[in-house]
């Protein structure tokens, strides 16, 4: 029997600004984070973002 505890997928995040429409993979202070378990879902998010025009940095 396996006793390893079991690891959640890593979460895809990204940072919004949503004022200016900018979206950081790295942490940036003040701006909305938007994480996901699913890389899919992430992948969908991000296509979305940039048919909104937002900038990706």
């Amino acid at each position: 029997m396996d006793t390893a505890p079991t690891q959640e997928p890593p979460l895809e995040t990204v940072w919004l600004d949503m004022e200016h429409r900018v979206a950081s993979f790295h942490p940036v202070e003040g701006w909305q984070k938007q994480s996901f378990q699913v890389r899919e879902f992430f992948l969908s998010y991000l296509h979305a973002l940039q048919e909104q025009g937002y900038r990706f940095q």
